[in-house]
C-alpha cells in the first residue's frame, strides 16, 4: 500500500504522454485560408458533446453539461501530413500548408438540426457510404485533442460516409484520473441520447469506435441501451471497435452478458506492449487490463474479436494507440475494413473481419519489432 502513491504518480505522468496538449487553432483569415486549402483536404466532423461550452468560441472545456451541444466543424490536414500524426497547430502560426487547422466551426443548436444536417450530408453521398462512424475519446484528452485525433483517423482510414465525435467531459489533465472516471458514469446517458437520436436520422449503419476510458463509456451506454431495449438503434450498428480499452476484464464479461447477441463484428485491439494498461492494471490491483489481455479463443466464446497489435512499429511511445497511429496497422486496417465493408454490402452474411485482417496482414506483410 505504501507503493500505491508512488505507482499513481507514475501512472499519471506517462499517461499524460497519451495526447499533446492542443488547442483548436481556428484559421480565420480567409485569405491564407484560400490560397492554402486547395492543396490540403478537408473533412467535416460531426460533433456531439457533454462538455461545458467555452465564454468565447465554438470550444468546450472539461465540465460537465447538463444537456447534450451539437456542432460541426471542417478541418483541414496539411499535403505534408503523415500517416498517424498530427500536426498540431501553434497559436498564431497555424498554417493550413502545414498544420491540421479548423477551416470553419458551426454551432448546430438541438438534435432536430442535428439530424437534418446529417440527413443533407447523407443526400449527398453515394448510397453504399450512408453510414456513420461514431469516436469516443479517452482519458486525459482535452475538446481539441479528441477532435483532431478524430480528423486523423478519419482521414488516414478513409472512413466513408458521416464521422462523428461524441466528446465527453475529460478535464484533460494527467491528474485527474478518477474526476475522468466519473465523467464517463455521467456521460452514459447523453452517448445513449445521441445514438438514440442518430438511428433517427437517414444514416443505414453506424458504426462505434472507443479508446481507453472511452471503451469503458462505449460498453456501458451499449450495455444500458442492450438492457432497455432499443430496435431502431439496434437495427443499424453494424460494429463496436475498442482500441486499448481500459476495462476490467469481470467488468467486461458482466458488461457485454447483457448485450447478447452482439454486433459482428465486435472488436478490441489490444497489445501486451501498453505501458498505460500496465500501469493502470498494477494501480487497480490486477494482473491486466481488457486492452492488454491477448486472450483471442476466450474472447471468441464472447462473440468478441481479438487483434493483437503487440508487435507492431511505429505509433505512440506508450503502445496505448497504435491501431490509430502504427502506419503498417493503419495500412492493414484501413484494407481489412474495405475489404469486409465491401462483403457487407454484397450481401455476404458469412463476412469475418478477423479473416479479412488475417488475409491483408499477410498481404502487406507488415514490420515488426
Amino acid at each position: 500500500m505504501r507503493l500505491l502513491p508512488l505507482k499513481l504518480l507514475v501512472l499519471l505522468v506517462l499517461v499524460s504522454g497519451c495526447a499533446e496538449r492542443g488547442s483548436l487553432g481556428l484559421l480565420d483569415n480567409s485569405l491564407a485560408l484560400s490560397a492554402a486549402l486547395p492543396s490540403a483536404t478537408r473533412h467535416q466532423i460531426f460533433v456531439a458533446t457533454s462538455r461545458e461550452r467555452k465564454a468565447e468560441g465554438l470550444d468546450y472545456n472539461g465540465d460537465r453539461a447538463t444537456n447534450l451541444s451539437y456542432a460541426r466543424f471542417t478541418m483541414s490536414v496539411p499535403p505534408v501530413h503523415a500517416t498517424g500524426e498530427i500536426e498540431w497547430p501553434s497559436g498564431k502560426t497555424s498554417d493550413p500548408a502545414k498544420h491540421f487547422v479548423v477551416a470553419a466551426a458551426n454551432d448546430l443548436g438541438d438534435a432536430a438540426r442535428m439530424r437534418s444536417t446529417i440527413n443533407d450530408k447523407i443526400r449527398g453521398l453515394p448510397r453504399n457510404n450512408h453510414e456513420a462512424v461514431v469516436f469516443i475519446h479517452g482519458y486525459n484528452t482535452n475538446f481539441a485533442e479528441g477532435l483532431y485525433r478524430f480528423t486523423q483517423m478519419v482521414h488516414d482510414f478513409e472512413f466513408p460516409g458521416v464521422p462523428i465525435h461524441y466528446s465527453w467531459p475529460s478535464a484533460g489533465s494527467a491528474g485527474a484520473y478518477i474526476y475522468d472516471r466519473d465523467s464517463t458514469a455521467i456521460a452514459r446517458d447523453g452517448l445513449e441520447q445521441f445514438l438514440t437520436e442518430l438511428a433517427k436520422t437517414d444514416v443505414e449503419r453506424i458504426v462505434v469506435i472507443g479508446h481507453s476510458m472511452g471503451g469503458f463509456l462505449t460498453v456501458e451506454a451499449l450495455r444500458q441501451m442492450a438492457i432497455k431495449g432499443n430496435p431502431q438503434f439496434r437495427s443499424k450498428l453494424q460494429a463496436v471497435v475498442l482500441m486499448s480499452p481500459d476495462i476490467d476484464l469481470d467488468v467486461f464479461r458482466a458488461q457485454v452478458g447483457r448485450m447478447q447477441p452482439l454486433p459482428d463484428p465486435f472488436v478490441i485491439f489490444a497489445s501486451k506492449q501498453d505501458k498505460a494498461l500496465r500501469l493502470s492494471a498494477r494501480l487497480t490491483g490486477k494482473k491486466e487490463r481488457l486492452g492488454s489481455a491477448i486472450r483471442p479463443e476466450e474472447f471468441k466464446k464472447l462473440g468478441v474479436t481479438l487483434i493483437n497489435v503487440s508487435d507492431f512499429k511505429g505509433g505512440d511511445s506508450l503502445k496505448h494507440m497504435t491501431a490509430a497511429t502504427s502506419p503498417t496497422v493503419i495500412s492493414i486496417l484501413r484494407s481489412a475494413s474495405q475489404t469486409f465493408r465491401s462483403k457487407i454490402l454484397l450481401g455476404d452474411q458469412s463476412a469475418d473481419f478477423a479473416e479479412s485482417w488475417r488475409t491483408n496482414e499477410a498481404a502487406l506483410t507488415p514490420e515488426r519489432q
